[in-house]
């Protein structure tokens, strides 16, 4: 033990003095010992600075020693008990009343020195070992949070005023971080090329990815085909581990021309969602992205896009959403969902899944992009 580290605290709450000296004597010698007759007083002790452990005796004049374990709990949580009996009365009844309470041990009086040692020094090692894990917890959650950020960060800023589009999105990563990611790139105001895609998994490693295709998009500085655009994307992962897979789906949305062109690369199929309610499915065009399937390339599909018009591309994760009777939210209420919001806000959608999933987490990415058309 260092210099600058304190020893540990061990509380002794007894009102038999010879108590007070028999562990002191034990444990003095690696442990700061304080010792305290009641209740009370061993609760000012451990405000002035709480125990490691606390050996309770449960018979004690006014509040027995089970109460003293309640109010030690209820004030320092981190405080390990070990509660100490001398009498013979039911001494079963009075281990399981010690466990079900929270205590650590149950010792019996007069206790042997070797015990008293072995069973301190297990519990003190228990909680340096319970104080590295949760360390260890922090430091982890301090790192998503900072990995959360730097995804967040990845994503497209708002399109501005002068876009002839105007784009509503839902991103949750059902983790810290996800295997989600959407994009855009805008080369006019009347041009736009939308990304969206899904790693498979969730997480770090799925994040790490999604870093990746971003860094694969943003080499896109001309229009190109939403096919050649697929093709870089897959450039980028040829080292794909073989249980990774990415499926994509990417847009180049043209108003001068009114036109859709999009390829999509294994994607769950978007929604063309045109004014008076009408939807259209856009089914895949490839095959989805994975360095041990053979590759085929995406077409290239062009449709019309006219003012008004509503893409939607998702991930799989809002289809595949689950209800408490293990039935998916499926294309077709997702489509219901569309026609019945024709607005551009996805509040509606999002409102219909979450009430589906009636209050299920959800177990996986879910990702919505609604790209409308103003003029």
């Amino acid at each position: 033990m260092s210099p600058s580290t304190p020893s540990p605290r061990v509380l002794v709450v007894d009102d038999e003095p010879g108590i007070h000296r028999a562990v002191s004597r034990i444990l003095g010698s690696r442990n700061e010992v304080v010792c305290a007759h009641s209740t009370a007083e061993a609760l000012a002790l451990a405000a002035a600075r709480p125990p490691d452990v606390a050996l309770v005796d449960i018979r004690m004049p006014g509040e027995d020693g089970f109460e003293c374990l309640r109010r030690l709990k209820a004030e320092h949580a981190g405080v390990d008990v070990i509660l100490m009996t001398g009498s013979l009365d039911d001494t079963d009844g009075k281990l399981v009343r010690a466990l079900a309470s929270g205590a650590y041990y149950f010792l019996m009086k007069p206790f042997e020195r070797g015990v008293l040692e072995a069973l301190v020094d297990r519990c003190l090692e228990a909680r340096r070992s319970r104080r590295k894990i949760l360390a260890y917890v922090e430091e982890l959650e301090r790192e998503l949070r900072h990995a959360r950020d730097l995804q967040r960060s990845l994503l497209p800023p708002a399109l501005g005023p002068a876009s002839r589009f105007r784009a509503a999105v839902s991103f949750r990563p059902c983790l810290a971080v996800g295997g989600d990611l959407y994009d855009w790139r805008s080369f006019e105001p009347g041009r736009l090329f939308l990304l969206v895609a899904d790693v498979s998994g969730h997480g770090v490693p799925a994040a790490m990815i999604t870093a990746m295709l971003k860094a694969s998009f943003d080499r896109l500085v001309a229009p190109a085909r939403p096919s050649e655009v697929i093709e870089i994307l897959r450039s980028g992962l040829l080292n794909l581990e073989a249980d990774r897979f990415v499926t994509a789906f990417v847009a180049d949305l043209d108003a001068a021309r009114s036109t859709l062109v999009y390829a999509s690369a294994g994607h769950v199929p978007a929604l063309l969602h045109r004014p008076g309610g009408r939807v259209t499915v856009l089914e895949r065009t490839g095959r989805f992205i994975s360095s041990v399937v053979p590759h085929l390339a995406a077409d290239s599909h062009a449709i019309p896009f006219g003012p008004g018009d509503r893409l939607l591309a998702y991930t799989d994760g809002v289809t595949e959403a689950m209800n408490p009777a293990e039935e998916a939210f499926g294309a077709e209420r997702l489509e219901a969902a569309v026609r019945d919001s024709p607005g551009g806000d996805l509040s509606p959608i999002l409102e219909r899944l979450d009430r589906f999933r009636d209050g299920r987490p959800p177990a996986d990415d879910e990702t919505i992009v609604a790209v409308r058309r103003v003029e």
